[in-house]
């Protein structure tokens, strides 16, 4: 499906190969360094202030707005990410209000056609990721209010965390065809809506994570979407493996929280390639919502959302290759700032 949005950033890709090539200690001390930065920064005052307005429901909502206002703000630049706000808060309302409905499955369908439909502009993977970030947030027993409020906050608090450690202001993408919009738009608002529907019958506590998965893998990535999918597919079933034998739930309370911070910087650290970041993000999953057990539970519920989800894009993949393609996209690109050309994408730690 990324394939023919055709919006893979080509900056980005000219970026990444050449830290390819510059990979060695310094760079990725300098990134780990920058790493913790930010989770002094951006998640420890976040999550606080989450857990202290709204409970369980504002920190886990604290948690998904300030990972994924993170994320897009590096994809898109801060500005961007501002830019989008409204539209985080829309979709962030939406999904609390209808969830525990039928109307969730129809609200989630809805935002996979919006996400589809913003490659029009070049902004499917923004997209993409304000909707995952919007399906992740569940009310719990709070105020839905503050739950959303504590989204939005930390949404906006990491994009300007992000300006003020030099991520530019934007990044250049492409447009597509109206016509290819249409054909992913409709494909994807099917695809979410089948993956929230599966998840809806699906008697798990993280049955979320299916359609949340769907819209990850609905953000462009360098290379084909079948490269994406199976990296991601093998990142998940490697760290499912390494969370359930280590054995850190055996680690006393501090030395437990010690490993899960540096599995964290890992993560933030290492966001390529897409299987290894996909791995150290899985045991993270499994060491925060299981610190005591070894993380079967959660990580078995990862596998079966990953693997649904690699399911439902497949088929919407194969079902966009037999739409005929419009001419490509001539227009110029949709998040283009010749001011910031030059600008480097961001410390080299992020």
């Amino acid at each position: 499906m990324d394939a023919t949005a055709g919006s893979t950033q080509d900056e980005q890709g000219r970026q990444g190969q050449q830290g390819a090539h510059d990979e060695g200690p310094r760079p990725v001390l300098q990134r780990a360094r920058g790493a913790a930065l930010l989770i002094a920064v951006l998640l420890v005052p976040t999550l606080a202030a989450g857990a202290l307005v709204g409970g369980v429901g504002g920190l886990g909502a604290a948690a998904a707005g300030a990972i994924y206002g993170l994320i897009l703000a590096l994809r898109a630049g801060w500005r961007t990410a501002l830019a989008l706000v409204p539209v985080l808060a829309l979709a962030t309302v939406g999904t609390v209000l209808a969830h525990g409905s039928p109307w969730w499955v129809a609200w989630l369908g809805v935002l996979g056609l919006a996400t589809g439909l913003a490659a029009r502009a070049g902004l499917m993977g923004p997209v993409a990721l304000v909707c995952a970030g919007a399906a992740s947030v569940q009310p719990g027993s709070g105020s839905r209010f503050v739950v959303v409020l504590c989204a939005v906050a930390a949404s906006v608090y990491a994009a300007l965390v992000a300006r003020r450690v030099g991520v530019p202001p934007s990044r250049s993408a492409r447009r597509v065809p109206t016509r290819d919009a249409l054909s992913l738009g409709l494909v994807a608002g099917l695809g979410s809506a089948a993956a929230a529907w599966l998840a809806d019958t699906w008697d798990a506590p993280h049955a979320y994570w299916l359609p949340v998965t769907v819209f990850l893998l609905l953000v462009p990535q360098k290379g084909s979407l079948g490269a994406a999918v199976l990296a991601r597919a093998a990142g998940t079933v490697l760290g499912i493996v390494v969370g359930v034998l280590a054995p850190l739930g055996d680690l006393p309370p501090v030395l437990h929280a010690v490993a899960l911070v540096v599995l964290l910087v890992a993560t933030l650290t290492w966001t390529s390639p897409l299987w290894l970041n996909t791995a150290l993000a899985t045991v993270v999953l499994m060491r925060v919502l299981d610190p005591a057990g070894r993380g079967w539970a959660v990580g078995s519920e990862r596998l079966v959302a990953v693997v649904g989800a690699v399911v439902v894009v497949l088929v919407g993949a194969l079902a966009l290759r037999l739409v005929p393609r419009a001419p490509a996209a001539t227009g110029p690109p949709a998040l283009t700032d010749d001011d910031d050309a030059d600008r480097p994408a961001g410390p080299s730690a992020v």
